[in-house]
């Protein structure tokens, strides 16, 4: 979509991914996108008269930079959303309305304007008490590059150069000390081998040799990837290979990305019986109850199989169950389809 129609490269920011890049990053991730600095501006309490100011990088500015800078604000002042505090907000709810998030503390609109090689990327924010206008200023060849690279993810591999698991740029990580510690750390992309894990810089060899020589446990949180090796990762699962806390991270997953509506086991390509084997151990009964209302079959597929232990069992809608022995939290009878679990 248009912004004004008056430059190269002009569109709303939507995915997750791109907004990462509304907000200041770290030293590393500046050098790698070609960052040159920020821009932050408010509107006075009459809304009409608009006050900004630029906070350049370490780095000095590439020829022509605040030139495009000049003229992308000029005509986003003179024609575009800028030209008061109520033109911006009508814009937010209006033809930018697809650009919203939530951010920090509320609701915001990001979108993206390219001028002569420059990226400019707008956050917007239609409240009061904040400053209303934030751009991050980048150089548009270095920071589509380095989008391009991380959308492969972030790499978790073992001493012997295994990967265990791959997270989305920006996903979480939980940690868990042998002292019973657990904290999480959001991860960033730097390249295909070094990671940045909250304030410290990694190379993916270093960080994986070093949580198995101090017994720590590393496992997703959220932005687990499903990756071109999605399918092996799978079939360890059903072999019992994985570590039951990675399968939290698909869980994840399909929670905060299944915009399609489809159930856990259809978005992993899995069987209920298949994904029932694996999360029983894994997701709390509160939890259970929450997921698993997408549909009578699922529901009664895997209630069975996580919660009934002893015994063969026909429910209500007549499906058999060949459940093993020793589990005391079995109910007398299977809820029919449609009855919320209980």
């Amino acid at each position: 979509m248009q912004i004004t129609g008056k430059f190269e490269n002009e569109r709303l920011i939507c995915t997750r991914m791109e907004r990462l890049y509304l907000y200041k990053n770290s030293t590393q991730i500046c050098a790698q996108t070609g960052f040159h600095g920020y821009l932050r501006g408010y509107f006075d309490k009459c809304g009409e008269t608009y006050f900004d100011t630029y906070f350049p990088h370490k780095t000095p500015a590439d020829e022509g930079f605040f030139e495009a800078l000049q003229k992308v604000m000029d005509t986003l002042r003179d024609d575009g959303m800028l030209q008061s505090f109520r033109t911006m907000k009508n814009w937010c709810i209006t033809d930018g309305w697809d650009s919203h998030f939530v951010g920090n503390w509320a609701v915001e609109f990001a979108f993206r304007v390219d001028h002569n090689g420059f990226a400019f990327l707008f956050r917007l924010i239609p409240m009061p008490g904040d400053y209303h206008v934030y751009v991050h200023c980048y150089r548009a060849d270095w920071l589509d590059q380095h989008m391009e690279q991380a959308e492969h993810g972030i790499r978790f591999i073992d001493s012997s150069y295994q990967e265990k698991f791959r997270l989305e740029d920006g996903g979480k990580i939980r940690i868990m000390t042998l002292d019973g510690k657990v904290k999480e750390r959001t991860c960033r992309f730097i390249d295909d081998y070094h990671v940045e894990i909250g304030d410290y810089l990694y190379h993916i060899c270093e960080y994986g040799e070093q949580i198995e020589t101090s017994g720590t446990k590393v496992a997703p949180v959220e932005g687990l990837m499903l990756p071109e090796n999605a399918k092996p990762f799978i079939e360890a699962l059903a072999a019992g290979e994985v570590e039951l806390e990675y399968v939290s991270g698909y869980v994840n997953y399909w929670r905060n990305h299944n915009e399609a509506g489809q159930s856990i086991t259809e978005f992993l390509g899995m069987t209920d019986v298949e994904f029932a084997e694996h999360d029983k151990r894994n997701i709390c009964d509160e939890e259970y109850e929450k997921m698993l209302l997408k549909g009578p079959d699922e529901i009664l597929t895997r209630f069975a199989e996580a919660r009934r232990n002893r015994g063969m069992v026909t429910d209500r809608d007549g499906v058999t169950w060949f459940p093993s022995e020793g589990n005391d939290l079995v109910p007398d009878s299977l809820p029919g389809s449609g009855e919320v679990l209980g």
